[in-house]
């Protein structure tokens, strides 16, 4: 009975001691910080994991760190193994901080300078004067994590001092006032390369730390619910605009294949015109007969002259009903599926920007589990007028034996 009873208490406690040290994979969030120089290359990278425990646990964190650091608490972080640390805490909020080994970031960051045209780095650049030009490439890093760049945007904001900077010009940046300075803001869209010019005369050279945010785009976009109904209504109306010109063209033909006999016509009745006239005068007619048929035989002069005008004019309104027609008749059959293509359009231009649908992934570790957000936070260098140097100190006098003792007594000679 008292060997049951041992056995009993043994599984007991080596189930609270497993339950103890395999630990919790509580909710987290992660911050990335990258601190970069003033051409845009990663000097660090760090994160600090946020836990929200509700009780006391074991908490448990995966990366490749070189160190790492319990921000609230006195609780001892303890390595247990090469990408693995615990801490017991709760409840409360956790903050983790850790040195990542690996400095690669999902985004290349090449930051280039240019004085009057000319090539500097930011060292030469710093405290000049004349026109600069600051370009700013944003491309996907291939030693980065594809999800972050296909997946997050950037937003990227820089300041000059408009006491020494002006004519700032910035294509693509939402250009305001902050303070004394000019501050300038970039939105980078998700997965895509981005060239950053900037241009600005200066008598005297700074920029302030470039400071870059990266969170994940939450564009959840349904193209199906687009509302098509005014694409059909214009579909229906220029079919009824089609048929329309098609009849147009038909009249219009058959106006000018009848007025085509018009001149011969117009021509034989002057003629015949004529030879009543002759025959009437000769036969002594009355002047009023005469008179008319004079008037009739001008009448039909007129029309005679004016029926190739006629003929010309009616060849002409065929020929611009027909390509009316034939335009229109073209217009419509590659109209047919413009709803389609709209949203397959709307779709082109959405895809790269939208939710992807992918699982949200912790940066420091794929071992990491639960994680509800990731967020990065880049700066770079500073690009700082260089202080001036200081005069070398004038070596001290050295005392004689006098000026010694009257030191002494506080009397300097």
């Amino acid at each position: 009975m008292r060997k049951r009873l041992c056995l009993s208490v043994i599984c007991i406690a080596l189930l609270l001691v497993t339950a103890l040290f395999t630990g919790c994979a509580a909710a987290k969030e992660e911050v990335i910080y990258a601190n970069l120089d003033a051409s845009g290359n990663v000097e660090g990278v760090y994160a600090v994991n946020i836990f929200d425990v509700p009780e006391k646990t074991v908490i448990v964190e995966h990366g490749m760190y070189t160190d790492v650091k319990n921000l609230v608490s006195r609780e001892e972080v303890v390595k247990t193994g090469d990408d693995s640390y615990t801490v017991e805490f709760g409840p409360g909020k956790l903050y983790l901080q850790g040195n990542l080994a690996n400095k690669a970031l999902p985004w290349k960051f090449d930051i280039t300078y240019e004085l009057n045209g000319m090539p500097v780095s930011p060292e030469e650049a710093a405290g000049s004067a004349g026109h600069v030009t600051v370009h700013i490439r944003i491309s996907e890093n291939p030693d980065g994590d594809a999800f972050f760049y296909k997946n997050y945007a950037l937003n990227a904001t820089v300041l000059f001092d408009t006491n020494t900077c002006s004519n700032i010009a910035a294509d693509g940046a939402t250009i305001a006032n902050n303070g004394a300075k000019k501050q300038l803001t970039y939105t980078i869209l998700p997965n895509r390369v981005s060239d950053l010019v900037i241009e600005l005369d200066t008598v005297l050279f700074s920029m302030d730390e470039i400071s870059i945010n990266g969170v994940r785009l939450s564009m959840d976009i349904d193209t199906d619910s687009v509302d098509m109904s005014q694409i059909d209504d214009l579909k229906d109306a220029l079919r009824d605009l089609t048929n329309a010109s098609d009849e147009l063209s038909v009249g219009t033909t058959q106006l000018y294949n009848g007025v085509q006999g018009l001149p011969a016509a117009a021509a034989q009745m002057k003629t015949a015109a004529d030879t009543v006239n002759s025959y009437l005068q000769q036969s002594g007619a009355s002047p009023e007969i005469i008179s008319v048929m004079a008037g009739l035989i001008n009448g039909l002069t007129t029309l005679d002259a004016s029926t190739p005008a006629l003929v010309s004019g009616a060849r002409s309104l065929m020929s611009g009903a027909i390509e009316i027609s034939n335009g229109l008749n073209k217009l419509r059959t590659e109209t047919l599926d413009i709803d389609t293509k709209i949203t397959d359009k709307i779709n082109e231009v959405l895809d790269p920007i939208s939710i992807s649908g992918d699982t949200l992934q912790s940066f420091t570790s794929k071992k990491n589990t639960n994680v509800e957000r990731v967020q990065f936070v880049m700066r770079t260098d500073a690009v700082k007028v260089p202080e001036p140097e200081a005069p070398p100190a004038e070596p001290e006098k050295e005392m004689n034996i006098f000026e010694r003792v009257l030191a002494l007594f506080g009397i300097h000679l």
